[in-house]
C-alpha cells in the first residue's frame, strides 16, 4: 500500500487522529510549564530545601516562584529566561555545587 492509497481511504481519520494527537500535547505542554513553576515543584530539589521551608512561612507564601523570579514582561521572554534558569538550576543541583545558603543574583534581583 502507497501513501497515496492510504490517505485516500483514511484522510479524515488522520486528520482527526492528529488533531487529538495536537490537544493532547498542548494541554500537557500548558500543564507543565504550569506546574514547573509552583513552590511544590521548585521545593522538591535537595538544594532548595531550607528555601521552600522558610518560604513556606513567609508572607508570600500564596505566590508562585516564578511570580517573581521570572520577567513578565512578556511570553517570550518569560519562556526564554524559564529555560535559561531551569537548565542552570538543573546543572547546578545535578553538580552538587549549590552553597548552603542560596543567594539572588543581580538578574534576580531585578
Amino acid at each position: 500500500m502507497n501513501i497515496k492509497e492510504l490517505l485516500k481511504g483514511n484522510a479524515l481519520k488522520l486528520l482527526a487522529g492528529g488533531f487529538v494527537v495536537g490537544v493532547c500535547f498542548v494541554g500537557f505542554a500548558s500543564f507543565f510549564l504550569h506546574f514547573s513553576g509552583t513552590k511544590t515543584f521548585c521545593g522538591q530539589c535537595h538544594s532548595m530545601k531550607h528555601e521552600a521551608e522558610t518560604f513556606a512561612m513567609s508572607s508570600h507564601r500564596n505566590l508562585d516562584c516564578v511570580e517573581c523570579h521570572l520577567p513578565h514582561d512578556n511570553d517570550a521572554h518569560y519562556l526564554i529566561e524559564k529555560g535559561r534558569t531551569g537548565m542552570v538550576d538543573m546543572y547546578h543541583e545535578m553538580m552538587r555545587d549549590y552553597p548552603n545558603r542560596i543567594k539572588l543574583d543581580a538578574d534576580s534581583r531585578k
